[in-house]
């Protein structure tokens, strides 16, 4: 029997697909505001260095936070009914930012990586509907088409591309894309559970690593490392939220967003006119948004599938 509160926050303006929407546009913010921070840094620090911190961090935070008293308290907090699951999610975390940086060390131009990148919206509506067996209605490969324009009007990517160049940044890709859909499929176990098998299996994986690559920061690097690490918590907390109140393929076309965000910045910070594709990149996603928002409610039992 549906729950009574649930059945009238469906039925209210502020109802679960539109939660969905505010926290996934909250996400988007935190990490293009954290990505931001991380290119100030990337020429001092290996990508290693900066997500082995990241992941340390969010590990001891979460810990702080549950502050566990005894071996068996530490023990529940790792519990899941699905661990291999959990493990797979964190590795496919991990993809995103090796498979991006792996194409552009290979000498791929930072647009074209995006391109593959940006494929992850996509993606996302496919397997939701392969893996997840979403009802994936006409309307939402169309916003996901729509951001996908949006996002190529400010990428602005070099023609022709090379097939070969695209095979990393596809693979980055497709592992956000995997990660958002294993976020769903997870999303009846515990948020902080799924956030320390993210941290654990990042330093599992980068640890190994770390020692060769290894600058020790100053203070004030140490210091937009550690907000980076918070900034990439809050992040990962708020797309985990977002997908437990909407579906991955609803929740997808809305990460465009971050692509705006992120060329919306420098003309803010340094008091520059935008330029018209933004302006018209911006006009196509608020649409986008707007039309996602007030598009028509669905009965509280498909809300919530």
């Amino acid at each position: 029997m549906v729950d009574r509160a649930q059945a009238a926050m469906t039925r209210s303006w502020m109802n679960p697909r539109r939660v969905a929407i505010l926290l996934t546009l909250g996400f988007t913010m935190v990490w293009a505001l954290a990505e931001l921070l991380v290119v100030q840094l990337h020429h001092r620090y290996s990508l290693v260095q900066v997500e082995s911190i990241r992941f340390a961090t969010q590990f001891v935070l979460l810990l702080l936070v549950a502050r566990p008293r005894t071996t068996g308290q530490v023990a529940r907090l790792w519990h899941s009914r699905r661990p291999a699951l959990q493990v797979l999610r964190g590795l496919a975390l991990l993809g995103l930012p090796f498979g991006f940086a792996s194409a552009v060390y290979s000498g791929v131009s930072i647009p074209v990586a995006l391109v593959g990148l940006w494929c992850a919206p996509l993606f996302t509506v496919a397997l939701a509907a392969l893996v997840l067996r979403e009802q994936v209605q006409v309307r939402m490969w169309l916003a996901a088409l729509a951001g996908m324009v949006a996002a190529l009007l400010l990428i602005a990517p070099p023609g022709p591309i090379e097939p070969a160049d695209l095979i990393m940044p596809m693979l980055s890709g497709l592992s956000l894309a995997l990660f958002l859909v294993l976020s769903r499929t997870l999303g009846d176990e515990s948020v902080q559970t799924g956030l320390l098998f993210v941290a654990t299996v990042g330093l599992l994986v980068l640890l190994p690593f770390v020692a060769g690559k290894w600058v020790q920061p100053g203070i004030r690097d140490g210091l937009v490392l550690l907000v980076v690490a918070l900034l990439g918590t809050l992040a990962l907390w708020l797309i985990d939220l977002a997908l437990r109140y909407g579906k991955a393929s609803e929740v997808a076309s809305l990460l465009y967003v971050h692509v705006l965000v992120m060329h919306w910045m420098p003309p803010l910070w340094h008091g520059q006119t935008p330029s018209w594709r933004l302006l018209l990149a911006t006009s196509l996603m608020g649409m986008l948004v707007l039309a996602l928002w007030w598009s028509k409610e669905r009965q509280l039992r498909e809300a919530m599938a």
